[in-house]
């Protein structure tokens, strides 16, 4: 049986009196722009090894959401029976794209539930999804000004799904504790479409992931850029947190891009390290690698090209990156690993302690040329070629027979 519960984040009280309205048969939100919708999914499911699929389009940090990495992750507890495609990390294997890509996503669902992959909103939405011995899809979507929504009990698919709504809005939110305030209604599984009980509630919780935009923090890409392309994080403003915090960025590097861990040795890295490899022989995605940054001063990351097979056209393959810089901080707290709307598990926040929170500085994307050559040029290369090598056996030769004519000259005269 499915159960769904769907929580509306609000900015503020005022926005949250002015637009939530609630009858016997719906919860309607008119969106000032910005409010996150939270819809979970849970069914159970046959078992399986414990998978964590997410889906982001950039920055999707809130106090019910965690932060995500762009694109395609999945990531597979373990690391056993993965293909050739997938990164071996610490405790999980990796799989990233930056395109969706389904059939990453299908090679690991369900095939009896009854919602696959192709249903879910992966244009306008972000995605964390936990497969295993129970399917939990946690969707996050972004309201835009003046967007109407109407909940109810037809989220659940069926008559017996359990289905719960809260409207909530934050009433603290300071880094170290969340409480929000709002309302929360259950649904009548009769068939009635109508509400069961409406009651206020709530919420308070230790976040594990904090949105901190101030002090500003750049991430620069150093121009002009060469076949070492150089990243540059900007911390000049900014001092650690306490004693037990430090900040790091975060990289999910393609194929076409990769690190030295002999020039700048990395915390952690995970993938493809070898340094001459061109990109049409790597046979994984790519790499992830997180790095230190210190505090108070410009930190620079130095990346490498690999060397690109040549295709039609294109002189330079524009490849996007979005380089996460965040302070981690050991709270010593158990109460950080899970709260209402998410739970820490796989994904870079394997990589810390269960009490690490993370703050979030920054996430630009960035898109970096790589050079590719020019398969169109190719006739025009060899025809160039093959002159210069005639001319230059030419100059040889006239300079060997020249010689000995210009010496017996001598000689005669």
């Amino acid at each position: 049986m499915q159960s769904v519960r769907q929580t509306v984040l609000f900015e503020s009280e005022e926005a949250w009196r002015a637009g939530a309205e609630q009858n016997a048969t719906a919860i309607t939100v008119h969106a000032r722009g910005g409010e996150v919708v939270q819809t979970r999914r849970t069914w159970a499911a046959a078992g399986g090894p414990r998978v964590r699929v997410t889906w982001s389009g950039g920055r999707t940090v809130s106090e019910v959401s965690p932060q995500l990495a762009a694109g395609l992750s999945v990531y597979v507890e373990g690391g056993a029976h993965v293909s050739r495609d997938f990164v071996q990390a610490r405790g999980q294997a990796v799989f990233h794209s930056a395109q969706l890509e389904l059939d990453a996503v299908r090679a690991w669902w369900p095939r009896e539930l009854a919602v696959q992959p192709e249903a879910l909103r992966w244009a306008e939405c972000a995605y964390d999804i936990e497969l295993g011995r129970q399917v939990r899809v946690d969707e996050y979507c972004a309201l835009r000004a003046g967007e109407t929504v109407a909940l109810t009990a037809a989220a659940g698919g069926t008559d017996e799904a359990k289905v719960e709504t809260g409207v909530f809005y934050p009433e603290i939110s300071d880094g170290a504790d969340v409480s929000l305030s709002g309302f929360r209604c259950t649904w009548l599984r009769d068939g009635s479409g109508r509400t069961d009980t409406c009651q206020k509630t709530l919420l308070m919780y230790k976040p594990a992931h904090v949105h901190m935009p101030e002090p500003a923090v750049g991430i620069e890409l150093v121009q002009p850029v060469t076949l070492h392309p150089v990243i540059e994080v900007d911390l000049s403003s900014v001092s650690a947190s306490g004693p037990a915090c430090a900040h790091h960025v975060f990289l999910q590097l393609p194929a076409q891009l990769f690190v030295d861990k002999f020039q700048q040795p990395p915390e952690l890295l995970f993938g493809e390290d070898d340094l001459e490899l061109p990109e049409y022989k790597v046979e994984a995605w790519g790499s992830e690698v997180i790095y230190a940054l210190e505090p108070g001063r410009v930190n620079r990351v130095q990346l490498h090209s690999r060397y690109a097979r040549p295709g039609p056209g294109r002189r330079y393959e524009v490849v996007p990156l979005r380089p996460y810089v965040f302070e981690a901080c050991d709270t010593g707290s158990a109460d950080i690993a899970e709260n209402p709307f998410y739970s820490k598990g796989m994904g870079f926040e394997a990589y810390f302690t269960a009490d690490t929170v993370f703050k979030h500085r920054n996430s630009t994307r960035l898109n970096i040329p790589v050079p590719r050559g020019n398969s169109n040029d190719f006739p025009s290369i060899q025809y160039v070629t093959v002159l210069s090598i005639l001319f230059s056996v030419l100059y040889i030769s006239y300079c060997l027979f020249r010689r000995p004519v210009a010496a017996s000259a001598r000689a005669s005269g």
